[in-house]
């Protein structure tokens, strides 16, 4: 389990350093075609930071972050898998507490949002 899912958050990483290369590469090529005035209008400092910026949380985002949800989702779906086949009566019956479950933690998370978004 160990290696696999190391080689899974190697290879999202990787495919996501790739991606960035590229996406940074069409920005440039871009810029290059915008006129001096919009460079006057908009700071050079900003515009290295909003393209930096961007690009990390486009990486993380198709990432380390992308490959753990690839990992819990098929960690879930096969979970299931082996619930149904043990006992399917037990797995209705949780299956049937979900909603319960996804409703408290989706209030949980809007209470959490308005606390950050409060501070």
């Amino acid at each position: 389990f160990g290696v696999s899912s190391f080689l899974m958050v190697w290879g999202f990483s990787v495919a996501a350093a790739r991606q960035t290369r590229t996406l940074r590469s069409l920005v440039f090529a871009h810029l290059l075609d915008q006129d001096v005035s919009w460079f006057e209008a908009t700071g050079v400092a900003t515009l290295t930071t909003a393209v930096t910026s961007d690009t990390a949380a486009f990486r993380s985002g198709i990432g380390e972050k992308f490959s753990y949800l690839v990992q819990a989702s098929s960690m879930g779906l096969m979970g299931f898998a082996v619930a149904f086949f043990r006992s399917w009566q037990l797995t209705l019956a949780m299956l049937a507490a979900i909603p319960v479950v996804v409703g408290s933690m989706g209030a949980v998370f809007s209470m959490m949002a308005k606390r950050d978004a409060g501070q």
